[in-house]
């Protein structure tokens, strides 16, 4: 069983990237994944591993990430992996910071106008995000769908239910 060596890592980190100062960012020169953070990669016991070079720097040069934590960069660059631009936050406040959770938790009307109220809100869980959506506009898609798209939805009911009435073969 190898595993990388201490040195082997130090050497994978600064070869790809520019560190200065503890003040600057650490500009990330390697591969990118498609969100524009970094990307480490390097084979161990045979198999191919990789992780987000921001998290990678912060283990080798500040320790671990606690457990139930992520990383936020406080420079609000992806590609810096300077680890004292980092802070260790719950996922919550990672959102919270960012570019996306508080401004669209602080909207209180949809981009056609209506109102956000508990009567006009749905709700939509994606993945471990919760989505916000206008009642109003999800029903007037709904209706300019079926308009155009006449008995699809019916065709659609008959299939299923078709479908659940046929006999199942018992292997």
């Amino acid at each position: 069983m190898r595993l990388m060596s201490e040195a082997e890592r130090v050497e994978k980190l600064w070869r790809d990237m520019d560190g200065k100062g503890p003040d600057e960012c650490w500009r990330w020169h390697g591969l990118k994944n498609r969100t524009g953070y970094g990307l480490v990669q390097w084979t161990e016991n045979g198999r191919r591993r990789a992780a987000v070079a921001h998290a990678f720097s912060y283990q080798l040069l500040r320790g671990d990430i606690p457990v139930g934590l992520e990383l936020d960069h406080l420079c609000r660059n992806r590609w810096c992996v300077n680890p004292w631009h980092l802070e260790a936050v719950t996922h919550q406040e990672n959102i919270r910071r960012g570019r996306t959770g508080a401004p669209n938790k602080s909207k209180t009307h949809c981009p056609s106008g209506h109102e956000y109220t508990e009567a006009n809100t749905l709700y939509k869980e994606r993945g471990k995000y919760i989505e916000r959506h206008c009642r109003r506009c999800s029903s007037l898609h709904s209706m300019a769908y079926h308009k155009r798209n006449p008995g699809k939805k019916v065709q659609w009911d008959r299939d299923y239910h078709a479908r659940k009435a046929e006999p199942r073969a018992i292997n």
